[in-house]
């Protein structure tokens, strides 16, 4: 049995690359990814355009949202691998 990873994708607003990182690595991995996105400081919601472009591409957006990276801290968090995006779009 493979091991199960957990992924967190972060970024500023956690509004367009991370919360591609986060569909794209839990759709084609199934059960060995545990991945989630989250920003420092989020967004009120996704970008229209990525999600759109998400559900075109076939990937299940419907629990995709912005959150704080600050859901993530703490020590009842698991163990997970980080991923950081930087740069910001106004």
């Amino acid at each position: 049995m493979l091991p199960t990873f957990n992924a967190l994708c972060l970024c500023t607003c956690n509004s367009g690359r991370s919360i591609m990182a986060e569909a794209i690595l839990t759709r084609p991995a199934g059960d060995r990814f545990n991945a989630c996105a989250a920003g420092s400081a989020p967004a009120d919601a996704p970008m229209s355009d990525v999600m759109a472009k998400l559900q075109a591409l076939g990937h299940d957006f419907s629990r995709l949202r912005s959150r704080s990276g600050h859901l993530f801290a703490g020590p009842a968090t698991p163990r997970q691998a980080k991923t950081h995006t930087n740069g910001h779009s106004s």
